[in-house]
């Protein structure tokens, strides 16, 4: 955000009171997600489990 200059913190904050809105109104986001259950390949499995070791990684450590 601060290549745009924009402020990261307030980026952030606009940012969860636009999430709590969607969450707060779950009719209108139901337009926008599949109605049936989708699965994630073993290939993209092993893909989001790299990311999520390495941001807990980089947040933990």
């Amino acid at each position: 955000m601060e290549m745009l200059g924009f402020s990261g913190p307030i980026a952030v904050l606009f940012s969860s009171i636009t999430l709590s809105n969607v969450l707060l109104h779950p009719g209108e986001l139901r337009r926008y997600l599949p109605s049936h259950h989708v699965e994630l390949t073993a290939l993209e499995n092993d893909f989001f489990l790299e990311i999520v070791f390495l941001l807990r990684t980089f947040f933990f450590i």
